[in-house]
């Protein structure tokens, strides 16, 4: 099926980096990561593993799934591993949220004009 330009073709072609932002906000241990790393801003992986009841290899992994995700970026100096939220791909969603709710508005905008000539 072939979409139209505009809004569609802008989805399609940033899906996955959606698709994988959400799966990565829908687990809480994601979640709370990304939510230190944008109070604390950029740290060590083994100074967020010290906030959690969890090991440094489970730090580690969850933050590879975030990598993967596009929510954080890694920095490596000399034996250290930095890591740093990478918002682009919550800008992405917010774009994306903002488009359906004005076609949404629009929609209902249009139904409530249908249903106002039907009542006069």
């Amino acid at each position: 099926m072939a979409l139209k330009k505009g809004f569609y073709s802008n989805f399609t072609e940033n899906a996955t980096n959606l698709l994988y932002s959400f799966f990565s906000f829908a687990y809480r241990g994601y979640l709370f990561l990304v939510t230190q790393l944008c109070q604390q801003g950029a740290c060590r992986v083994t100074d967020l593993a010290s906030y959690y009841e969890m090991s440094l290899n489970g730090v580690s992994k969850h933050l590879k799934v975030l990598e993967s995700a596009g929510l954080v970026e890694r920095k490596t100096i000399g034996r250290e591993h930095w890591i740093n939220a990478n918002l682009r791909n919550v800008d992405l969603i917010e774009k994306w949220f903002a488009e359906l709710k004005s076609i949404w508005l629009l929609s209902l905008d249009q139904l409530e004009n249908k249903i106002g000539n039907k009542n006069e």
